[in-house]
């Protein structure tokens, strides 16, 4: 998908789903079997969940990001309030990325996050150099990759 898809309301049960741009009316709940990948190939894929709702859950679902640069990664933008109970974040490096101490990557981001704990695991990010060490950092409204 690239642009705006909007339509009476939007379910997403299976597949992935793939690009940059917005999708409107979105319905809460993204099954597990559903597997968000911003960026086509870098990008923000914007969720704005229906009205009646304003949250979305993406208990168990995955998020595939991929980042190649500070200023050149995949973004998750959820205008609204985003679960994330049991959610899966893949990182890959974008092939000859190799980051650096200092480096920041805001990738996933909502009017409110819950449910973050442990949705990254930090062993199974891609390989730094030796002596750098990845780190997330969970707020109310943002998830952010650090190199130190």
């Amino acid at each position: 998908m690239d642009g705006l898809l909007k339509t009476g309301s939007v379910r997403i049960n299976k597949g992935l789903l793939t690009g940059s741009g917005t999708i409107a009316d979105v319905y809460p709940i993204l099954r597990p079997e559903v597997t968000l990948s911003p960026g086509n190939p870098f990008g923000t894929l914007t969720m704005v969940p229906r009205d009646s709702y304003g949250y979305l859950d993406c208990n168990r679902c995955s998020v595939d990001i991929e980042l190649a640069g500070p200023s050149k990664n995949d973004r998750l933008l959820v205008q609204g309030d985003l679960l994330l109970s049991g959610a899966v974040v893949n990182v890959t490096l974008r092939e000859g990325f190799i980051p650096k101490s200092g480096d920041s990557f805001e990738i996933i981001s909502a009017n409110n996050i819950s449910g973050t704990p442990n949705i990254i695991n930090l062993q199974k990010l891609p390989t730094l150099p030796a002596g750098l060490s990845w780190s997330a950092d969970y707020t109310l409204t943002a998830v952010t990759l650090r190199v130190k």
